[in-house]
């Protein structure tokens, strides 16, 4: 059986962080994965790793009338989910879907492949509950692209690499709270992983998007490996060391960083039903 996250590894403690700050970075993705899944009206979908609904959010504002189910393994981020989002939230994790074979039209995953401790067990889930003729269609992060002009990612996370190593606090975790976001990259790798589920064939595009992030929201911590640093070094370094990498970063930049995201949008379509002809 799978296990749901627990402690630092789990999102419960950064729900109200993760919906202030990640959700309007991630909309324009989330709004782009919908339009590739093509829900049509009267579909039943299913939003794995819906965390605080965002990808529900954007189903729901599409002009479909939709059933519309959310899982995510953290109860404090199902509770961020707006009234009337979702026709149902419920606590789980995939692999470990509580659903019976081909019970949703379609499957939505906004950058959750990476979080799954069995990515491959995971996606045979999604294909299992999937009816035949649908689709899946998720979201994983592509490699960042080069600073230039109206990015300036690589710079900022060194400085703040420079604060961190400045104050003695280690980057690296007992256990992977994200073991597959690096392998995701990959656009082969992603259309291995659906492809092996039986969901072919595998459309992907790349989406681009750019967001102004003001100093305290890149410093907010939601993220796995500022999640382990609050744990490991209590709140008093962690606010120490925010405080210094907020100076160095106001120092260089200004209020705000330019950030340019990069991410994959893959569609897999899961095979129809064979047709059974009757001999006369």
């Amino acid at each position: 059986m799978p296990t749901t996250p627990t402690g630092w590894m789990s999102y419960d403690s950064v729900a109200d962080t993760y919906e202030r700050v990640a959700v309007p970075w991630f909309a324009a993705l989330a709004d782009d994965l919908i339009e590739a899944a093509q829900l049509r009206s009267g579909e039943r979908v299913l939003d794995v790793g819906t965390g605080t609904g965002l990808a529900a959010r954007a189903a729901r504002n599409s002009e479909a009338a939709l059933w519309i189910v959310g899982v995510d393994p953290s109860s404090a981020m199902l509770s961020k989910v707006p009234t009337g989002t979702l026709s149902a939230g419920v606590e789980a994790i995939a692999p470990g879907l509580p659903f019976a074979a081909a019970s949703f039209d379609a499957v939505v995953a906004n950058l959750a492949l990476s979080h799954f401790a069995d990515h491959a067990g995971g996606v045979r889930d999604i294909a299992r509950v999937l009816r035949p003729g649908g689709r899946f269609a998720c979201t994983a992060w592509r490699a960042a692209e080069r600073d230039g002009a109206g990015n300036v990612r690589a710079e900022a996370d060194q400085i703040v690499a420079d604060v961190r190593a400045a104050h003695g606090l280690d980057l690296t975790p007992p256990d992977n709270a994200v073991p597959w976001e690096q392998w995701l990259k990959e656009p082969d790798n992603v259309r291995a992983l659906l492809g092996g589920a039986g969901l072919n064939p595998v459309d992907i595009a790349t989406h681009r998007s750019s967001w102004p992030f003001a100093i305290d929201e890149f410093l907010s911590g939601w993220g796995a490996n500022s999640r382990y640093i609050r744990h490991a070094a209590g709140a008093d370094r962690w606010r120490s060391f925010v405080d210094d990498a907020a100076a160095e970063l106001h120092k260089r930049f200004g209020d705000r960083l330019e950030i340019i995201s990069v991410a994959w949008i893959a569609v897999g379509h899961k095979a129809p039903a064979r047709r059974t002809h009757r001999r006369g």
